[in-house]
């Protein structure tokens, strides 16, 4: 998992926890916002009942710290009547991440072309790269990364990250198989790719297989293994695989619709559903 990197300008920095309230270490002695208690206090009441109103700051309030950050706190929008000063301060965008958290990159896009700022935003959700630009998205390092954390982060992965066997393998063994349905259509045609996506418990990767490993009688096995309504996903010609069908009943007994015809006039079937559904 990334620890710490190296921001644009060659200085390491790490994030704090979204809204944590310390400022420390992240600016040098003497640079905190400084002002007039008397001054500031009603602007932090105004802008803490509706941030957009720091737009009617004056302009050495809109270059305070505290009071922009305060502002972004209840609308991160806020920013954007931030001074020039402040927003182009990469010191104060780390903070302000770290107050506020991975949402404020989809009012603020700048934030979501920093690679290295992003890549350590990753661990905090799934919906990171959601915010980000294109060519952060196809950032192989980021890519894998943000797996690593949340499978389900592969679906905005570029696309040509989401044909890549080894992110996708990784999505996979950190959802619980879910991640399969953002692959590629060439990787959701791959044989070990919806094997992974099966064995690591999801059977309903089958409803994204090619119809060749939908006929493919080791994974529809091991898929209905898990889940007997997984059957509804398998080819015809394994919908009327007498073993098949059984093992699917076992589990879910009303999984016989998704049988053959013929076996569902079968005297084994008809004798194993009837002794596993409920009587009324």
């Amino acid at each position: 998992m990334a620890a710490a990197t190296t921001s644009c300008v060659g200085q390491p920095h790490r994030l704090r926890p979204a809204g944590s309230d310390s400022v420390m270490g992240f600016f040098p002695a003497g640079s905190s916002s400084i002002g007039n208690p008397n001054e500031l206090t009603p602007w932090f009441n105004t802008v803490r009942a509706d941030g957009m109103q720091l737009k009617t700051a004056p302009s050495h309030i809109r270059s305070n710290r505290e009071v922009v950050l305060a502002a972004m706190g209840q609308n991160p929008a806020a920013w954007k009547s931030a001074s020039q000063e402040l927003r182009g301060s990469e010191e104060f965008k780390l903070l302000a991440v770290a107050r506020i958290g991975y949402k404020l990159l989809s009012v603020w896009p700048e934030l979501g072309k920093d690679r290295d700022l992003v890549l350590q935003l990753v661990s905090q959700s799934w919906e990171v790269l959601k915010y980000c630009s294109p060519e952060v998205r196809n950032d192989h390092e980021i890519a894998l990364e943000a797996v690593s954390w949340f499978g389900r982060a592969l679906e905005y992965c570029s696309e040509a990250l989401r044909d890549d066997m080894g992110i996708v393998l990784e999505a996979i063994d950190r959802s619980s198989g879910r991640a399969v349905q953002f692959a590629s259509k060439t990787l959701q045609s791959n044989r070990q790719i919806i094997y992974a996506a099966v064995a690591s418990g999801y059977p309903g990767a089958l409803k994204f297989a090619s119809a060749e490993l939908t006929d493919d009688k080791d994974i529809v096995m091991l898929a209905v293994r898990q889940e007997g309504s997984a059957l509804q996903y398998a080819s015809k010609g394994l919908c009327a695989d007498k073993e098949i069908v059984l093992m699917s009943l076992a589990l879910d007994p009303f999984a016989v619709q998704y049988a053959s015809k013929d076996l569902r006039a079968d005297k084994d079937v008809r004798a194993l559903v009837a002794s596993l559904r409920p009587i009324n």
